[in-house]
């Protein structure tokens, strides 16, 4: 065994040109799959496949076809049942229901008065009070929205300072029919009556649902950005809050692609400090930095290519694959200098016989004697640098078919 891998070493190191043209060649291929590499902040990334409380939200939200939506709170600077106050309140609905997505917007301006002043039944076809209609009792409103079983503490706070708006949006019927039907065909799998035409309609079915996920995250991102630019009109009217499932899932992926930045910068930083204090180097600080910058670049390219979605827990391999591959390279490059130290008397003998000789034979021996310590170092280094390598890939290509979602 070490025979032949010596011999395949002394081979391959006779080429490193070659290998290192190869190398940044592939990385570079991969590098154009980045684009192909997306983030996925929803249920499916979190839960597992078949999960019975995912299921049953599922039958409910079919059956009845909710939406989803939006909730802002405004605390107004001034009495919120004022009339400049409600005047403005009026305007941010109009604004929010000329967004694109958004199907209706519920306020204290668009909810029936039952109490102000009491309403019998057999009078409710001659009409209902609202808030925005001039002869409403104000003070009687107030206390409906204190009272009411219907209004309490759902649509203003106790001591009226704060009231919300919910925002309704638009039902994506196609993301949901995609769903269905993925779901469908994944529940005829695990019951066992699934044919080769199924397992063909259940990989169009998936890859259709993920093609069109990605473009909803897309429309969803932009509807959030277009709530958060209305608010921005009026933040000087008073304090604004944004919130919602749909709010949370867009600023989850922000987030994801926020960690990627700030762990992948601050790795790069903690990389370029941890090695200058080792080695004092600029050689053994580039060579390693340079090696954690290709292997994560390749590695991203190849996850883009696999059309795998990075969620909330797996964006941050991109900083334990660095310290992974910066370990690697350290081990490497300690054993390279041992043996550079050990060699150096012979080498120094070496240096001045080639030099009282001819100075070309000196550059040659140079280049040889880095040439054999490189291959002595991964001679030794291969095995053991390949058994850290080989139980971090099982031991993360055991999460993947174990079905833990995260």
């Amino acid at each position: 065994m070490n025979k032949y891998l010596e011999r395949f070493l002394s081979r391959l190191y006779q080429f490193p040109v070659i290998i290192v043209l190869v190398l940044l060649l592939g990385v570079v291929a991969l590098s154009t799959q980045l684009s192909k590499l997306h983030l996925d902040a929803s249920a499916d990334s979190l839960v597992l496949e078949g999960d019975k409380a995912l299921q049953v939200y599922r039958s409910v939200n079919r059956k009845y076809g909710s939406e989803d939506f939006l909730i802002v709170t405004f605390s107004p600077r001034q009495g919120l049942f004022t009339q400049t106050v409600l005047d403005e309140l009026s305007r941010l609905k109009t604004d929010f229901l000329a967004l694109p997505d958004v199907s209706s917007v519920v306020s204290i301006l668009d909810v029936p008065l039952l109490y102000s002043p009491p309403v019998k039944l057999s009078e409710l076809s001659e009409g209902i009070n609202y808030l925005a209609n001039p002869d409403t009792d104000r003070s009687l409103a107030q206390a409906e929205f204190l009272h009411s079983p219907l209004y309490s503490q759902l649509l203003t706070s106790d001591n009226f300072d704060t009231t919300a708006l919910q925002i309704n949006l638009k039902r994506d019927e196609r993301y949901f029919s995609l769903l269905s039907e993925r779901d469908r065909l994944r529940e005829k799998k695990n019951l066992g009556d699934f044919s080769e035409d199924d397992g063909r309609a259940l990989r169009s079915a998936e890859k259709a649902f993920s093609e069109y996920s990605i473009q909803a995250n897309l429309k969803q991102e932009r509807l959030i950005d277009s709530a958060r630019r209305v608010l921005d009109k009026y933040r000087d009217s008073g304090t604004f809050f944004l919130g919602g499932v749909p709010m949370i899932a867009s600023d989850m992926i922000d987030f994801i692609e926020n960690d990627l930045i700030v762990f992948g910068v601050g790795i790069l930083i903690f990389i370029v400090l941890l090695l200058a204090v080792i080695f004092r180097s600029m050689t053994w600080i580039m060579l390693p930095l340079l090696t954690c910058i290709v292997t994560s670049l390749g590695m991203l390219g190849f996850i883009g290519l696999l059309d795998w979605k990075l969620t909330v827990i797996s964006s941050n391999f991109v900083a334990l694959l660095m310290i992974i591959t910066l370990s690697i390279n350290i081990h490497l490059a300690v054993r390279y200098r041992e043996l550079s130290v050990s060699n150096s008397e012979s080498n120094r003998r070496n240096a001045s016989r080639s030099v009282t000789e001819n100075g070309d034979m000196e550059k040659a021996s140079n280049n040889n004697s880095r040439s054999a310590l490189v291959l002595e170092t991964v001679r030794f280094m291969a095995r053991p640098c390949f058994y850290t390598a080989i139980t971090t890939v099982v031991a993360f290509a055991s999460l993947v078919v174990s079905g833990i979602r995260p």
